[in-house]
């Protein structure tokens, strides 16, 4: 008798023991969501049924898009996707930049729907109600903050009168990282792109002056969005209010500036306008197209 009861409080003990190591887990875990929200594509998380929506939401856009197609978009392939985020930065005046703001929050919307329900696939049979480091998502929101536009820039290099190289520019951020007065809490990350630099031709003007030098930046472009939900564990427990800026939808896109240098005075053309900014020196104007390069292209 006294051995049976050694055994059941030796049990008891142990069971206590797992479900504090549990709890202890569950708190101290990283974020496994976010972790699963980034390491896919945004489309990757859209149904057949979030596409008629924004079909029937962004008719002209999505007319623009398809032209040539003689069947409805159904899917939203890795190339059409590129061709939006290409059409919210060079047809900004359309509704581009907003569907790629709603591509962002459906895709958020529905990975944790989707991580839900494979968490609860994975719970275990036993003592325990659930696996100890399940986790469910709650309370989920997310608004845009800086709809998709052009973030910061980075300096690639510049090429003189009948030059030209094919370069690949990468351009980051980190968390802390500031855009428009919103300070990102999301992970470090960084996205590159090839392009080719070409001097300017003999003629080519910036404004009066005649163009001595082009200079490649590699610009970021992507929504900034305030998400937030919370963290529970498989049996219920709360766990953890996660709240934070992101990127939403980032890629990077090469642009090439015509610059005219008389002395220390610099001027330089739009990316893609004919208007012109001078600056007392050539770091002047290179810092100003870092810091807001959708006021230059």
């Amino acid at each position: 008798m006294k051995r049976s009861i050694c055994l059941f409080i030796a049990l008891c003990i142990v069971f206590v023991t797992t479900c504090t190591m549990v709890t202890c887990s569950a708190n101290n875990s990283a974020d496994p969501f976010w972790d699963y929200f980034n390491s896919q594509s945004a489309i990757s998380f859209l149904s057949e049924n979030d596409v008629l929506v924004l079909r029937t939401k962004y008719p002209v856009e999505f007319t623009y898009i398809t032209v040539g197609n003689t069947s409805p978009i159904t899917t939203i392939t890795e190339d059409l996707y590129q061709q939006i985020s290409l059409a919210a930065i060079e047809l900004p005046d359309l509704q581009f930049p907003a569907l790629m703001d709603d591509i962002f929050a459906m895709a958020f919307d529905n990975a944790a729907e989707i991580f839900n329900r494979e968490q609860r696939a994975q719970t275990s049979s036993g003592l325990l109600r659930g696996r100890p480091d399940q986790v469910e998502i709650r309370n989920r929101e997310v608004e845009t903050l800086v709809s998709y536009s052009a973030l910061k820039a980075e300096m690639d290099m510049e090429a003189t009168t009948g030059t030209s190289t094919t370069r690949e520019v990468e351009v980051g951020y980190e968390t802390g990282d500031t855009f428009f007065g919103y300070s990102i809490g999301s992970v470090s990350a960084s996205y590159s792109t090839s392009y080719t630099l070409y001097g300017p031709e003999n003629g080519d003007m910036v404004g009066t002056r005649y163009a001595t030098h082009r200079v490649g930046f590699g610009v970021l472009y992507g929504s900034i969005q305030h998400v937030s939900y919370d963290l529970y564990s498989g049996s219920g427990q709360f766990i953890t209010h996660q709240e934070m800026i992101a990127i939403g939808t980032p890629r990077t896109l090469a642009h090439t500036f015509l610059f005219s240098i008389t002395g220390t005075t610099c001027y330089f053309r739009h990316a893609t306008t004919d208007e012109v900014e001078d600056f007392d020196t050539y770091p002047d104007a290179v810092d100003a197209i870092c810091d807001t390069p959708a006021n230059y292209i």
